[in-house]
C-alpha cells in the first residue's frame, strides 16, 4: 500500500484531500508531518525536524510520527 500526500492541502488547521474531497481537522504536529511527507522527506529526517521545531525530545517526536503514520494506515484499511 502506497500513501501519497501531494493531493493534500492544509489551510488553517484543516487538511483537504483534493482526490476524495474529504476534510480532516489537523493539529500543528500533523500539519508539520504532512507537509514534510508531501516533499517526500525521509521519516528519520521528519522526526529530527519535528523535535527541533517543537522543542521536544527526539523520542517524543518519533512516537508522534509513528502514531500519526499508524493512524493513516488504519484509516486506509
Amino acid at each position: 500500500m502506497s500513501l501519497t500526500f501531494e493531493h493534500i492541502r492544509i489551510v488553517g488547521g484543516v487538511a483537504f484531500d483534493t482526490v476524495s474531497g474529504r476534510f480532516h481537522r489537523v493539529n500543528d504536529t500533523a500539519a508539520f508531518i504532512i507537509e514534510r511527507l508531501k516533499r517526500r522527506a525521509p521519516v528519520p529526517e521528519i522526526i529530527l525536524q519535528l523535535a527541533e521545531t517543537f522543542a521536544v525530545p527526539v523520542e517524543t517526536a518519533a512516537r508522534d510520527v509513528e502514531h500519526f503514520m499508524s493512524g493513516l494506515l488504519e484509516e486506509k484499511r
